[in-house]
């Protein structure tokens, strides 16, 4: 969708972020996208948090906190 200007209004949402990697990877994933996007994007965890226990979750969720905040 873009606005009158021409400027891209869709959202990219990427779920990438998942226990088998760390931040600096997902920094690494994050700058490439980003990259061949031109425009930053949104970031998820990848499928699966609703078969997690809490701890679990609020772990991914601590380190996107990490991710986004670099």
């Amino acid at each position: 969708m873009f606005d009158k200007s021409g400027r891209n209004l869709t959202a990219i949402v990427a779920g990438f972020v998942q226990k088998k990697r760390n931040v600096d990877e997902w920094k690494g994933i994050l700058h490439h996208i980003e990259s061949i996007r031109k425009h930053k994007i949104d970031v998820a965890c990848s499928c699966g948090m609703g078969r997690r226990k809490t701890e679990a979750g609020l772990h991914l969720l601590e380190l996107m906190k990490q991710l986004v905040k670099a």
